[in-house]
């Protein structure tokens, strides 16, 4: 995980200088093709996302609530318009999936059902930093000021209070942090 703080908002500022069209594209080839993307809710929760940010960035900021709303209500996600998400995000059944405001996440995200990226609402200040190529499964949370590095794996139903380093599993409540070694030996004893 880098601990460099202005090469990693430095990659975040990078994904919101990043086209409306050209984000949405990326979501359309994560999905394989339009085809497919388009009869997704899941597609419909990140596009959405992706206008009502865009918006947001504009300072249109009753267009980018109204977005926000209209997302929540069609598909069940609430994605705040104030996240920073970078390319090729994939929302898996969008039912129950909440990110709140401020949260900076990498490219090639895969967020299941039930999840929820948020700040720590005890401690109330820091939001999680999180990078390339998450995977939170049904029902996984991350939690407070933490940072998670690239190539994570958030377990179903783990609770991540703590901070990630690259190529390693979260798992548990809290979640225990293990490595891919583990989960694969873990999942071939089934």
């Amino acid at each position: 995980m880098r601990d460099d703080r202005t090469e990693i908002f430095s990659k975040y500022e990078a994904y919101n200088k990043i086209g409306l069209w050209a984000l949405v594209r990326s979501d359309v080839r994560r999905w394989g093709k339009l085809s497919v993307a388009i009869f997704k809710l899941g597609f419909h929760a990140a596009f959405l996302y992706r206008l009502s940010h865009y918006f947001y960035l504009k300072k249109l900021n009753l267009l980018s609530r109204a977005l926000q709303l209209i997302s929540q209500i069609i598909t069940g996600a609430e994605i705040s318009n104030k996240a920073v998400i970078g390319p090729s995000l994939i929302i898996l059944h969008p039912t129950g999936v909440h990110i709140g405001p401020k949260i900076m996440i990498g490219a090639n995200a895969c967020i299941c059902e039930c999840s929820a990226i948020v700040t720590n609402v005890e401690v109330g200040e820091g939001e999680p930093i999180i990078g390339d190529w998450l995977w939170v499964s049904s029902g996984g949370k991350i939690m407070g000021p933490i940072k998670l590095g690239d190539h994570v794996w958030v377990g179903p139903n783990s609770v991540v209070l703590k901070d990630v380093e690259s190529n390693m599993t979260a798992f548990g409540i809290p979640a225990r942090i293990m490595s891919k070694e583990f989960r694969r030996k873990f999942f071939e004893q089934k």
